[in-house]
């Protein structure tokens, strides 16, 4: 580093580096997609995407479920029922 950096603190939880991003306002930010958390040294690491990337993740997740229903003929309320009897009935396959 050849100048200052500022260091963020959330008082009491951590401090970082300031990764340079600001917006004037939260909805700049968009949509915000939660993709995992876990446990580390006592504390909580988030992975998380924002904005067009996090459209893009649920988009894909969108048309995943869609190929899904049209590939069991099922509703979407239906879906998760529908994929446990195909797993089940595969294991007795596999096991038989």
């Amino acid at each position: 580093m050849t100048e200052n950096i500022r260091i963020v603190e959330i008082d009491g939880v951590e401090y970082n580096a300031c990764g340079g991003t600001h917006v004037t306002a939260t909805g700049e930010i968009g949509i915000i997609k939660l993709l995992k958390t876990e446990k580390q040294k006592g504390h909580i690491r988030i992975y998380f995407k924002c904005g067009y990337r996090a459209l893009k993740e649920f988009n894909s997740g969108v048309n995943i479920l869609a190929s899904l229903s049209a590939r069991f003929n099922t509703a979407k309320e239906a879906r998760e029922g529908a994929l446990a009897f195909y797993r089940f009935t595969a294991e007795l396959w596999i096991v038989h």
